[in-house]
């Protein structure tokens, strides 16, 4: 299993620096110069925080504290480090709880939040949807993000079969599990179908990019 925590590792300036030039890019194809995004006080959210003001410039960026009435009070005190140290601007309190979507591991999200200085009580506390009192995303999913993030590597990335991984030595019934939730997500992952009632359907056969002329 070691090799897989080897491999997990990313070099952290060339993901930041593509990082950072997507969202400058993708910004710019809108017509847009800033950005506004949600700060719930967790590590996701903190370091899109922190890309986000790396390539908009920190008074481009408005963030939105997201706490919920059941959010610790962490949460909110997390959440102004980041403003704080960023020199972001804010709007105020959603009261709405969201949580954000990443492609990169939740192993590599810590790798490339502790390469930009977070503040150490974002960096370290344990993954959470803080919708009660003791609530954490591994407590629910009854497995650890780090063995996880292994096993994904070899079923997603590297394309391993059941059985491949199972003989690399994660248990049956663990593989089998993530799996199962892997492909009753999927939906998730990919913009909603369409019912095609016309010759041009978006997503279909009116396929353009975004900033097409």
């Amino acid at each position: 299993m070691s090799d897989l925590v080897k491999r997990l590792a990313i070099n952290t300036g060339i993901a930041r620096k593509i990082l950072t030039g997507f969202i400058k890019d993708e910004i710019a194809k809108t017509g847009m110069k800033r950005a506004v995004l949600g700060l719930s006080g967790g590590i996701d959210s903190a370091l899109s925080a922190y890309l986000s003001a790396e390539a908009l410039g920190a008074e481009n960026v408005l963030a939105v504290r997201m706490p919920y009435k059941t959010s610790s009070a962490d949460s909110l005190s997390d959440a102004d480090l980041v403003i704080q140290a960023l020199g972001i601007a804010i709007y105020g309190d959603s009261g709405v709880a969201l949580q954000p979507i990443g492609d990169l591991y939740k192993t590599q999200v810590r790798q490339l939040s502790a390469s930009l200085d977070m503040p150490l009580s974002v960096l370290t506390k344990a993954p959470s949807a803080d919708l009660w009192v003791g609530q954490t995303d591994e407590g629910e999913l009854g497995f650890s993000y780090a063995d996880v993030d292994q096993l994904l590597l070899l079923l997603v990335d590297e394309r391993y079969t059941l059985d491949e991984v199972v003989a690399e030595g994660f248990a049956r019934p663990f593989v089998e599990g993530v799996w199962r939730r892997v492909k009753v997500n999927h939906y998730k992952r990919t913009m909603p179908n369409i019912a095609k009632v016309s010759r041009r359907t978006i997503g279909h056969d009116f396929l353009y990019l975004r900033d097409y002329t």
